[in-house]
């Protein structure tokens, strides 16, 4: 289903810019994208999340980047922020799936 929605997704792009050069994302894009999935409760181990915490984290990261922009807060200092976003999440996402399985293997 991954492979499914990302090759639409791929699609997508394509329609949309005509044509696709692969520095055409850049780094900005490609970090901004990792980030609402890690943020969203992607694991980094691969297998866990679901579909409702990616859109969650979407919108926060969104919001976040776009309300920092409005605030007019420097752009390094922007991506620096939404970098300790993602250090937080992967943090939380490891610590909320060993508890789970943790409380798994002993019920």
């Amino acid at each position: 289903l991954g492979g499914v929605l990302g090759g639409l997704g791929g699609l997508l792009w394509v329609g949309r810019q005509g044509a696709y050069y692969p520095s055409m994302l850049g780094f900005n894009t490609i970090f901004m994208i990792f980030a609402m999935a890690v943020f969203g409760g992607i694991s980094l181990r691969g297998g866990r999340g679901n579909i409702e915490d990616v859109v969650a984290g979407i919108f926060f990261i969104g919001t976040l980047f776009t309300g920092l922009s409005f605030l007019d807060v420097g752009v390094y200092l922007r991506y620096a922020i939404v970098g300790s976003f993602i250090i937080a999440g992967v943090i939380i996402n490891s610590a909320r799936f060993e508890i789970r399985d943790r409380l798994l293997t002993s019920a």
